[in-house]
């Protein structure tokens, strides 16, 4: 549920401030496992992906992030 995919996105912003980013990682997957269209988890998951050197995996989740976008 979305209670607890704020939680997770909240527990990765922090372990991504720490740049622990295999924890990020897991957690920003977690929140995207309870809402697979949660923004705030695509967006730093794309952030951790690029921080992790595989641009072209963080492509695919900021391309995802704009299926959601409203204009």
């Amino acid at each position: 549920d979305i209670y607890n995919a704020n939680g997770h996105v909240n527990l990765g912003v922090c372990a991504l401030v720490r740049n622990d980013l295999s924890k990020a990682r897991k957690l920003f997957e977690q929140a995207l496992d309870c809402d697979p269209s949660h923004a705030e988890a695509l967006y730093n998951l794309g952030i951790t992906l690029l921080k992790q050197n595989q641009p072209e995996d963080a492509l695919g989740f900021f391309r995802r992030l704009g299926e959601f976008a409203i204009w």
